[in-house]
């Protein structure tokens, strides 16, 4: 409370004071209780101004203990912006999780882009060393089928044969890169040559040295997948085996016969060459050569060319026995009837036995008058006992002329190198020879 808003002694008259001594004590009581009032208002004040002393005292303190407060509340400050930083960051964390993440996936996959083409390359080469192991299985697994000439199928898939062949068939095949194991029929000619020039020194020979001396026993311990040989018709269906085996030879192996001729009509030579070919194959060889084939068309291009030269040359192709003279007419042979398609003018008889041969009696070999006469070379030493035992014989043109030749039999192998051979001997015969018939 104020001093102002406190009754003040002026208002109170002095002539009151002394009429009445009640009213003095009235006075008095009243001005005690002023000055009672007075002090309390003059402590009030000083109280005030102390308060306010110590107030004033106290700022500074307070106002310390406020920056005390302050710089107390200022790391909590500052920890609120890092809390409020630390709570992004936390809720950060997922999303640099995910980044991180991201950025690993994206290097894994770079690495594996980069590595992609090596391992594209490893895969490439392992599966093309599996295809090439695969191709080589398929390979060695194929099954290789030969249906013959009279419907025989055998099939294998086997490089690992036992195979017998009659001469004349397994010196062919032996060129055509077959291994034999056997051979049988006529492996030599009179004078001991090999059929063919072909090597016979490491087979097995299990008979025949005449026509259909064949041994089972001995062709039955060979165990053989295979035998092989020609037919030369219904007479002779499968050659160098006689009637009565071919049923137990067929109960041993597979029988298979490539025709030459049916007895009418022979096969030209260059389809018999071309199915031995195949065979051979079959059976594990290698068939002819490029460089072979070529030598074989050369030949064939060169008969043709004489041929057409010397269209007057006329050829005869016989064999003689002691008492026979067999003169061969052309179209039941596969080499005579080829070389006729060639061009070349070969001797047609008037009358045949079986179709492939004209029978003369040894007086009668005087019937034809030919340019060149080429003997079986099956029996080298004819023109020797013709000579010394027929005397007709000196009297033929060509025989005169000296234009005597062999006729390649035992010599004549169905490949390409060999009938080769065969078409530069005859073309031989056709320029040596002069028109004396």
């Amino acid at each position: 409370m104020e001093a102002a808003d406190e009754p003040s002694l002026l208002d109170v008259q002095p002539s009151d004071t002394r009429k009445d001594p009640d009213l003095r004590r009235t006075f008095l009581l009243v001005a005690i209780l002023m000055a009672a009032l007075f002090s309390f208002a003059c402590g009030s004040d000083d109280d005030q101004q102390q308060a306010a002393t110590a107030r004033q005292a106290a700022a500074p303190a307070e106002q310390e203990q406020q920056q005390v407060v302050q710089q107390a509340e200022q790391p909590q400050q500052q920890e609120q912006p890092a809390e409020q930083a630390e709570q992004p960051a936390e809720q950060a964390q997922p999303a640099q999780q995910a980044s991180q993440q991201q950025a690993v996936a994206q290097a894994a996959e770079q690495q594996q882009q980069q590595s992609q083409p090596a391992e594209q390359t490893q895969q490439d080469s392992q599966q093309q060393a599996a295809a090439s192991q695969s191709s080589q299985t398929a390979q060695a697994a194929v099954v290789r089928t030969f249906i013959d000439d009279l419907g025989t199928e055998f099939s294998t898939d086997s490089d690992d044969l036992v195979v017998v062949a009659e001469a004349s068939v397994a010196a062919a095949l032996m060129e055509f890169g077959v291994t034999l194991s056997g051979v049988f029929g006529q492996t030599e000619d009179a004078e001991g040559n090999p059929y063919g020039g072909a090597d016979f020194s490491g087979l097995q020979f299990v008979g025949g040295d005449a026509y259909g001396e064949i041994s089972l026993e001995a062709l039955s311990e060979l165990q053989p997948d295979v035998v092989v040989t020609i037919s030369w018709g219904t007479d002779n269906c499968c050659w160098w085996l006689s009637a009565d085996l071919i049923d137990e030879v067929s109960q041993i192996a597979t029988l298979l016969i490539v025709n030459v001729s049916d007895g009418k009509a022979g096969v030209p030579a260059p389809q018999v060459i071309a199915r031995l070919d195949e065979l051979s194959v079959v059976l594990g060889g290698s068939g002819g050569s490029e460089e072979s084939k070529a030598a074989f068309a050369e030949a064939e291009a060169m008969v043709r060319s004489v041929a057409a030269e010397n269209p007057d040359i006329t050829l005869m192709f016989a064999s003689a026995s002691t008492d026979t003279f067999y003169i061969a007419d052309p179209p039941a042979w596969p080499d005579l009837s080829y070389f006729v398609a060639l061009g070349v003018n070969v001797l047609r008889t008037e009358t045949t036995e079986g179709g492939y041969w004209e029978y003369l009696s040894l007086e009668s070999i005087d019937k034809y008058d030919v340019d060149h006469i080429l003997l079986d070379d099956r029996d080298p030493g004819q023109a020797t006992r013709l000579q010394a035992d027929v005397p007709l014989w000196a009297t033929l043109p060509a025989v005169q002329a000296e234009q005597i030749s062999l006729w390649p039999i035992s010599g004549r192998v169905y490949t390409y190198n060999g009938f080769a051979s065969v078409l530069n001997h005859i073309a031989e015969a056709i320029t040596s020879s002069a028109d004396v018939s």
